[in-house]
């Protein structure tokens, strides 16, 4: 069985490959997997402008007990393809959700890359790039565009089954999972509400879930870092809601 297909989540039939933002090129999701076994942002004070929505946040996420286990590497499954394979996803499920706020998440609506008052985001494509402020629509563009030419870039993510996953696979990871992240606040912050009315709020809610369970489960998100104040409740309630799975999951395979 391909591992790839291990993996599978509700499709919003609202979205489709004609919403995404950019066009990607990822030959991984044309690639064998199963390799065997071996080897600047600005913040201040968390505000509580989202304590309402979360309420409504749990109650529009799709059911996702066996999320948590499905994030999980498979026995035989090399884990930096696999986490290699679950990049590909997170990135095509952004991509979907840029595509279709297009119409809500303009230069005119969100001129800044923010999430509420007190976190704003500038852009930088390298350390040693002078940092640039974006409008939100073009820092999401950018983002993605940069985020898939890493993917495409065969030094850090390798397609070749005879060639190893270079040693800092998992600190490159952790730059993108942290820029993600800031696509997902700035949404969640400023069109989540659109999301609820167009009934799209459960979608939102399962891939920022599937996004942050990845993120745990392969190291490269911390609970307690700094880059997920914004959503820090949020995140909160998920990762309890993570725990309580795994200790059914636990128990009942004692």
């Amino acid at each position: 069985m391909n591992p790839l297909q291990h993996y599978t989540h509700p499709v919003n039939p609202a979205v489709s490959k004609e919403n995404s933002l950019v066009i990607p090129r990822n030959p991984r999701s044309e690639s064998n997997i199963n390799r065997g076994s071996g080897n600047a942002g600005t913040s201040t004070a968390g505000e509580t402008t989202l304590q309402r929505l979360v309420e409504k946040s749990k109650q529009n996420t799709l059911g996702s007990a066996c999320l948590v286990e499905e994030v999980k590497c498979p026995p035989g499954v090399d884990e930096s393809e696999w986490l290699a394979s679950k990049i590909v996803e997170i990135f095509d499920e952004l991509n979907l959700l840029a595509g279709c706020i297009q119409h809500l998440c303009t230069c005119k609506t969100c001129p800044k890359m923010t999430a509420g008052a007190n976190f704003e985001w500038l852009w930088s494509a390298s350390a040693n790039v002078e940092p640039v402020c974006l409008p939100a629509p073009e820092y999401f563009k950018t983002c993605l565009v940069w985020a898939d030419d890493k993917i495409n870039d065969t030094q850090l993510f390798p397609i070749d089954p005879h060639v190893a996953f270079p040693a800092a696979f998992k600190k490159n990871v952790s730059v993108l999972f942290k820029r993600f992240f800031r696509l997902y606040a700035h949404v969640y912050y400023h069109h989540f509400q659109e999301l609820v009315e167009s009934e799209a709020a459960g979608h939102l809610n399962y891939n920022f879930k599937h996004f942050l369970y990845v993120g745990l489960e392969f190291g490269v998100l911390q609970e307690d870092q700094k880059e997920m104040e914004p959503l820090r409740e949020m995140v909160s309630g998920f990762i309890q809601e993570r725990g309580r799975i795994l200790g059914t999951t636990r128990a009942e395979g004692t």
